[in-house]
């Protein structure tokens, strides 16, 4: 059987904040892991995880974000969409500790050989071989 993972999921494995639902986030990822369950991720859900995760109520640091993220998407039964741009996004975002949301739009810059629009040329400046410009030098 596959399943399209919602972030409440990820978030209750890596926190164990509630008991119950963390076991039985526990057991699925178990049984992704040994293979009986194919679990997809999207991209969506990984910049939320990242959102959630580093908010105030559990802390994490981008580095512990995206290494607990990068272990749970390159493990065996689960399928990430876009898992290459997701995982340069992840070295990205632990490594120059920025917005996920920026790392992933630097990413799939890169890969597609196409530069980023934005205000924010601080955060993509960071980025390896991202090119970006403002709006103001499109016009």
């Amino acid at each position: 059987m596959q399943y399209v993972v919602d972030t409440n999921v990820i978030v209750r494995f890596l926190t164990n904040d509630d008991e119950e639902q963390s076991k039985k986030a526990f057991e699925i990822f178990k049984r992704a892991v040994n293979q009986e369950i194919t679990l997809f991720l999207t991209p969506i859900v990984i910049i939320e995880c990242t959102w959630v995760l580093g908010m105030k109520r559990y802390g994490y640091s981008h580095e512990e974000i995206a290494d607990n993220l990068t272990t749970i998407i390159t493990s065996p039964g689960v399928k990430t969409l876009e898992s290459d741009v997701v995982l340069k996004a992840l070295h990205e975002y632990k490594t120059n500790r920025i917005d996920f949301a920026d790392a992933y739009l630097a990413a799939v810059s890169t890969k597609n050989g196409v530069p980023c629009l934005t205000w924010n040329s601080k955060d993509f400046k960071k980025c390896t071989g991202v090119e970006h410009y403002r709006p103001d030098d499109v016009l």
